[in-house]
């Protein structure tokens, strides 16, 4: 009995399972984002792809940094390396962020800053809410 339940605590944490449920989540983040967009462009047009932007600015660092993090093989390196390309993902997911919210400020006219940071928090909830639901323990990223 003690041996069963060594085995059900080792797989549920696998490699493979912890991509297909970042997938899974990035899917439904995906599929939120859209229906979010689409709802609030039946309020205004701007408000929709305002949040549609918000949603993508979460998104692409997002997936860069989940992409980064579980398709690389940590086997064959210390864990200071590993540490250290941990760090580096999300250093290069918060420079993602940054630059593509200065391009939205920048080249999106007009644009309604309270749906692009609402849906951008949205996602981010979403996100902690999945992750929590995940086996009732957060995914570690």
């Amino acid at each position: 009995m003690l041996i069963k339940a060594k085995k059900s605590r080792k797989s549920r944490g696998s490699a493979q399972d912890i991509r297909q449920k970042t997938l899974k989540n990035l899917t439904v983040q995906l599929v939120a984002m859209f229906i979010v967009a689409i709802v609030v462009s039946a309020y205004s047009w701007v408000a929709g792809y305002s949040a549609f932007f918000g949603g993508v600015i979460y998104l692409i660092p997002h997936a860069y940094a989940a992409n980064k993090l579980l398709v690389k093989k940590y086997e064959l390196t210390s864990a200071k390396q590993t540490l250290a390309e941990l760090y580096i993902g999300q250093i290069w997911k918060m420079v993602i962020g940054a630059l593509l919210f200065a391009l939205v400020f920048v080249l999106v006219k007009p644009l309604s800053p309270f749906s692009l940071f609402g849906s951008y928090i949205a996602m981010q909830a979403l996100g902690w809410y999945l992750q929590m639901k995940a086996d009732k323990r957060f995914i570690k990223l």
